[in-house]
C-alpha cells in the first residue's frame, strides 16, 4: 500500500513542501522521528541550510541510520539540501575539525559552485533557471522550457555520472536531476512552480 510522508528535521520548508504535496492531491503525513520512517512507501526529503546541520538533525531525530536502512524497500526524493544529504560528504564541513559525513546513499560528493565574476556567475547561485535533459529521454514528462527555482552554493558529484538525468548551467554544467533506481534528486526547489509541482506528483504516483 502507498503511503507517503515528508521528514521534518527542523531546518526545512517544511510548509511550503506541505502545501505543494496537497496541490498534487495526493495523501500524506509529516514525521519527526525515524520510529515512524518503516510505515511509509514514499519518503520525500527536503531540506535549507547546511550539510552539517543537516546530517546532525537527522542523527539527533533518529533518521540517518533508518533512511540508509530503507533505502532499497522506499522511494526516496531529495530536495535542495535533502538531496546532497544522499552522498557521501560535502566539501561545505570542510573546515569542521571532523569531516561530516552524509548518508551514503549515493557514492560522490557535494561541492562548491564555482563564481566567475568577470561573467556575472556568483555564488550563491539564486533565482530562476532551466534545466535540460541528457539525453532525449525524459524523466518525470518534464516541460524543459519552464524555468525552476533555484537556491543553492553547492552541488552534488555523482561518482556514477550516469545517474545525471538533468542539468542547469551557471558558468558550468551542473546535476539538476539524479536517480538510483529508487532514489531520486533535485537541486532546485520543485514547490515553487507548476512544472516542479508535477514532478512531486509523479514522484508520489510511482508504485
Amino acid at each position: 500500500m502507498k503511503k507517503i510522508c515528508i521528514i521534518d528535521y527542523k531546518i526545512n520548508n517544511i510548509s511550503s513542501i506541505k502545501k505543494a504535496v496537497q496541490e498534487t492531491g495526493h495523501e500524506f503525513n509529516v514525521i519527526d522521528n525515524g520510529k515512524q520512517l518503516n510505515n511509509y512507501s514514499h519518503v520525500i526529503l527536503p531540506g535549507v541550510g547546511s550539510f552539517d546541520a543537516g546530517v546532525r538533525q537527522l542523527k539527533k531525530l533518529n533518521l540517518f541510520d533508518l533512511l540508509i536502512k530503507r533505502m532499497d524497500k522506499t522511494y526516496i526524493f531529495g530536495i535542495c539540501l535533502g538531496m546532497q544529504l544522499l552522498f557521501e560528504e560535502s566539501e561545505e564541513s570542510e573546515e569542521s575539525k571532523d569531516k561530516t559525513l552524509g548518508l551514503g546513499i549515493i557514492k560522490g560528493s557535494v561541492k562548491k559552485i564555482l563564481a566567475k565574476k568577470n561573467f556575472n556567475i556568483y555564488c550563491p547561485h539564486i533565482g530562476w533557471n532551466n534545466i535540460y535533459a541528457k539525453d532525449s529521454k525524459n524523466l518525470f514528462n518534464i516541460n524543459e522550457k519552464k524555468d525552476f527555482y533555484f537556491a543553492n552554493s553547492f552541488y552534488v558529484d555523482p561518482d556514477d555520472k550516469n545517474l545525471i538525468e538533468y542539468y542547469f548551467f551557471h558558468g558550468a554544467e551542473y546535476p539538476s536531476i539524479i536517480k538510483k533506481e529508487n532514489i531520486f534528486g533535485v537541486q532546485f526547489h520543485p514547490e515553487k512552480s507548476e512544472e516542479g509541482i508535477k514532478i512531486l506528483s509523479n514522484f508520489c504516483n510511482l508504485d
